[in-house]
C-alpha cells in the first residue's frame, strides 16, 4: 500500500509539475506573442490552439493529476506512517474548488444563452420594423422601445455598467436582403464565443474565421 502511495504521489507531482510548465510558459511568452498579432489573428490563434490542446497526452495529464490528487488528499489520514500534508480540512476544500469551477461553467453557458436569445429577440424586432416600414432600421437603438425592450440590446457581460445603451454592434441594411446568411448585428464579447445575428432573424455561435468572412461580404455587397 505504501509504495502503491509512493507511486501515485510522483505522478501526480509529475503531473502538477508538467502543468505548471505548461501554464507558466502560456503566461509568459505565448501570450505576449498573441498580443502581437492583430485581434482576428490573435482570435483565429487562440481558436487553433484551443483545439489543439484537447488531445489525449494533455487531457489524460490534466484530468490524471486532479483525479490523482483527489485520491491522496481522501487516504492521506488512511496511510500508515505517511505524514499528514493536507488533514481532514483539505477534501471538502477540494470538493468545494471543483464545485466552484463547475459554477463558472454553468454561468458561463448561462450567459451564452441569454446573449443567443437578445439577438433572437433583436432579429425579430429588425423583421417587425421592416414589415411595418418598408425599410431598416438606421440602428439598434430605433427598435426601441416600440419594437424591442432596451434590455434586450445590452450582453449579459455587460450587465451593471452604468449609462450603457447597447453591446450589440449591427450592419442592419447592408448587403444583398435576399441573402439570409448575411449578417444584421452580432456581439463584440470574445469571452462567450463569438455571437452573430444572421439576415434570417437567428442568432448562433459562429467561428471568428466564418464571422470576418460573411461581415466582409455583407459590406461588399453593400458597395
Amino acid at each position: 500500500m505504501d509504495q502503491l502511495i509512493f507511486v501515485a504521489t510522483m505522478l501526480a507531482a509529475l503531473g502538477a509539475a508538467l502543468l505548471a510548465g505548461n501554464f507558466f510558459a502560456f503566461s509568459t511568452f505565448l501570450m505576449k506573442a498573441l498580443k502581437g498579432l492583430s485581434a482576428e489573428r490573435g482570435i483565429v490563434a487562440m481558436q487553433a490552439i484551443t483545439m489543439a490542446i484537447k488531445s489525449l497526452s494533455f487531457l489524460i495529464v490534466f484530468f490524471g493529476t486532479a483525479v490523482l490528487s483527489a485520491v491522496l488528499a481522501v487516504t492521506a489520514d488512511e496511510a500508515p506512517g505517511q505524514i499528514d500534508l493536507v488533514g481532514n480540512d483539505s477534501i471538502p476544500a477540494f470538493i468545494a474548488l471543483l464545485a466552484s469551477g463547475e459554477f463558472l461553467q454553468d454561468k458561463y453557458r448561462e450567459q451564452r444563452q441569454l446573449c443567443i436569445n437578445n439577438l433572437n429577440a433583436v432579429g425579430q424586432a429588425i423583421k417587425a420594423y421592416r414589415e411595418k416600414n418598408d425599410r431598416d432600421p438606421q440602428s439598434l437603438l430605433a427598435l426601441v422601445p416600440e419594437y424591442l425592450e432596451k434590455d434586450k440590446l445590452i450582453c449579459p457581460f455587460d450587465h451593471g455598467k452604468e449609462g450603457h445603451k447597447c453591446s450589440y454592434e449591427g450592419v442592419v441594411g447592408q448587403g444583398d436582403p435576399k441573402q439570409s446568411w448575411l449578417i444584421d448585428a452580432w456581439c463584440p464579447h470574445r469571452l462567450h464565443g463569438r455571437i452573430v445575428l444572421r439576415r434570417n432573424g437567428r442568432a448562433s455561435s459562429s467561428s471568428e474565421e466564418r464571422f470576418i468572412r460573411s461581415l466582409e461580404q455583407t459590406r461588399r455587397k453593400k458597395d
